[in-house]
């Protein structure tokens, strides 16, 4: 009797034929019909439960579109169906994301390629083409990383036996550069920042340290300006045919209460006062949008006008150099920890995760720490009573 045969299984519920084979590994038999045709596949695996993990879900995914062993279409095919089957389970913005990668850098480069023709020389050539291309290396790795979840799907799904996108090299991501304002540098711009009618938004990013995205999203419901706080419940994103929506925050810490300064309440109080004037205004074009930053006419602003029409023309009137929006947030945070506040406490006003998020974030902030912290000590020990 063949070893095999001596460790047969009787398939579990809703399993199908697994077997030990003689070498060693584990074997689940299962049958697809299309026509006439009867077809056997097998997946082979180290472990029972791996075999049978993959053999539930190869005989799950009759909604795909797929059958066992189809993968002899186009990877362009298979993206489509692949981000079609994802639609409800990730965000749209993150949706919205990987159609982007597909569309524009996998499909034109790669997508006439076999699915189960698709080779790591093929994956290769495509991020270095990008990157030849002018794009950037974190563009490569978001693109990878992307090509690297839909392929790994197909295996799982029994349409190729390997993801050659995990046989080839990562992109390495470009090299993470914090430029915050110092603290004069955040002065300046505060004081030009005076005569903008976003003068607000700019004060609560210095001195809250909000996203982009959330200073945006945030409606007059979530501002107290009695008890002195605001509440960041969410992010407001642009999807192409869907408009603006206001997502969930980045990570669960991010819904947050934010005490204000005594400058961010005022400021918001005169942007309120402001933008009353402003209905009054534009009348019956008005948009209700409930929004606390509106453009003129009431409706949400958009992030790259924001940018370009507003914050880049600041950094000039200012005489600052040019730097991204969220280094304003960066700046919160330093002059927050060179100020002294527990990083504890910054991490939660930030919506950090976790607090070594912050501390590896802002290391260059911790040679000072430690120096008030010596320095505290030297005095509780030493200083003359």
């Amino acid at each position: 009797m063949r070893t095999a045969n001596r460790h047969q299984h009787k398939k579990g519920n809703g399993e199908g034929a697994i077997r030990h084979r003689s070498d060693g590994r584990w074997e689940a038999r299962y049958y697809t019909t299309s026509g006439m045709r009867r077809t056997r596949h097998s997946i082979y695996g180290q472990t029972r439960q791996a075999v049978a993990k993959g053999l539930r879900e190869c005989l799950a995914n009759t909604d795909t579109g797929f059958a066992p062993g189809q993968g002899n279409i186009s990877l362009a095919i298979y993206l489509s169906r692949w981000l079609d089957s994802i639609r409800q389970s990730v965000k749209p913005t993150t949706l919205e994301k990987y159609t982007r990668d597909v569309n524009h850098h996998i499909i034109p480069a790669v997508g006439h390629f076999r699915l189960d023709k698709l080779e790591p020389r093929h994956i290769s050539m495509l991020y270095t083409d990008m990157i030849q291309s002018g794009l950037s290396p974190t563009t490569a790795l978001h693109v990878h990383e992307v090509l690297h979840r839909a392929l790994d799907q197909a295996q799982r799904w029994g349409l190729i036996y390997r993801n050659v996108a995990a046989l080839v090299d990562r992109p390495r991501r470009n090299a993470f550069v914090i430029q915050p304002l110092s603290l004069a540098e955040a002065r300046q711009f505060l004081e030009a920042a005076k005569q903008d009618r976003l003068h607000a938004l700019y004060v609560l990013a210095i001195t809250a340290g909000l996203r982009q995205g959330e200073l945006l999203a945030l409606t007059w419901e979530n501002i107290d300006l009695s008890a002195g706080n605001i509440s960041v419940c969410g992010t407001l994103q642009h999807l192409a045919g869907a408009g603006y929506i206001v997502t969930p925050p980045k990570t669960k810490r991010s819904v947050r209460r934010v005490e204000l300064t005594q400058q961010a309440l005022s400021a918001l109080r005169a942007h309120k006062v402001s933008q009353s004037a402003e209905r009054a205004v534009a009348g019956t074009v008005w948009e209700n949008s409930a929004f606390v930053f509106t453009t003129a006419a009431g409706g949400p602003i958009n992030a790259a006008n924001l940018l370009h029409r507003s914050f880049f023309p600041l950094l000039a009137r200012a005489n600052l150099r040019r730097i991204r929006f969220h280094d304003l947030r960066h700046t919160a945070a330093t002059l927050m920890l060179q100020g002294g506040v527990h990083p504890k406490i910054a991490s939660e006003i930030l919506g950090h995760s976790s607090i070594a998020i912050t501390l590896d974030l802002y290391s260059h902030v911790t040679p000072s720490i430690q120096r008030q912290a010596i320095r505290v000590i030297d005095t509780m020990l030493w200083d003359p009573e």
